[in-house]
C-alpha cells in the first residue's frame, strides 16, 4: 500500500531523514518509534506534503506522492491524526465532521459522523461544542473521526495518545483495537511503547533520521536490549 524509499528530507540546510525505508500492506499496522527528536514527525510531514523530500520516493497504492500538494496526497486515501490535535477550534464537533466527511478514494463511505458518534459516544454527547471547549480527550477522539470521515485507506496517527490521562489513553487504544479487527492499515507513532506493540503487526526504529531496527512486534517485545538502547525503555 505505502512504499517509502530512500527518503531524505529536512528544514533548510538541516538534514533529518537520512535514507528512510518503510512499507506498511493492506491491513497491516506498523508503529513507527523513537526517542524525541529522531525525525518521526518529519517523515509523516514528508508523507503527507507538508515538507518536500530531498532525495527517494514515496509511493501509495503504485502512484508517486512526491512533489503532490497535501489534499491530493489526502484525497488519494491517506488520513491524518496530526500531532497536537489540531481540530478546528471556532467550529462545533459536528462542523468539524462535516467540514471532511466525504467517501473514500474507491467510493465507499463507511464513515459517516453518525458512526462516528457510535465510535466515541463521548463526542455525541458534544456535538454542539465548540472545538475549544473540549477535554484533550474529547479532542483527540474528534481528531481520529475527523480523518475516519475522509473514509481513507491508510489512517497515519502522529502521537496517537499524547499528554492524555492513562483512563482516556485505554478508550483510544481500545478503539484503534477495533479499527485493526475491521482491517484498516494505520501506521501509529506514539511515546506508549508497550500499548503500541500490543497493537501493531511490525514496528521500525528511527533513531538521528536512520531506520535502525525493524522487525514484528512480538519480536521486539522480546527484546530489551534493543529497547533500551534505541527506545530508552526496558
Amino acid at each position: 500500500m505505502l512504499e517509502i524509499d530512500d527518503l531524505h528530507a529536512g528544514y533548510g540546510y538541516s538534514r533529518v531523514l537520512f535514507g528512510v525505508s518503510l512499507s506498511i500492506g493492506d491491513g497491516e499496522i506498523v508503529g513507527l518509534l523513537g526517542r524525541n527528536g529522531m525525525g518521526k514527525s518529519t517523515t509523516v510531514k514528508t508523507i503527507f506534503g507538508l515538507l518536500p523530500a530531498t532525495e527517494g520516493s514515496i509511493r501509495f497504492r503504485g502512484e508517486d506522492l512526491i512533489g503532490r500538494p497535501p489534499h491530493r496526497i489526502a484525497r488519494a486515501g491517506i488520513g491524518l491524526v496530526p500531532e497536537g490535535r489540531q481540530v478546528f477550534p471556532l467550529l462545533t464537533v459536528d462542523q468539524n465532521l462535516a467540514a471532511m466527511e466525504r467517501p473514500g478514494p474507491g467510493g465507499g463511505q463507511i464513515w459517516v459522523r453518525d458512526r462516528v458518534y457510535e465510535f466515541f459516544p463521548q463526542l455525541a454527547a458534544r456535538k454542539s461544542n465548540r472545538g475549544d471547549q473540549l477535554s484533550g480527550g474529547e479532542q483527540q477522539m474528534l481528531a481520529i473521526g475527523r480523518a475516519l470521515v475522509m473514509n481513507p485507506d491508510l489512517l497515519v496517527l502522529d502521537e496517537a495518545t499524547e499528554g492524555l490521562a492513562p483512563s482516556l489513553r485505554r478508550v483510544i487504544w481500545a478503539r484503534l483495537a477495533e479499527l485493526r479487527s475491521e482491517g484498516q492499515s494505520m501506521l501509529i507513532i506514539d511515546g506508549h511503547v508497550g500499548e503500541v506493540l500490543d497493537l501493531v503487526d511490525r514496528a521500525a526504529i528511527l533513531e538521528k533520521g536512520e531506520i535502525v531496527w525493524e522487525g514484528s512486534a512480538p519480536e521486539l517485545i522480546k527484546s530489551p536490549q534493543v529497547r533500551q538502547t534505541h527506545l530508552g525503555v526496558g
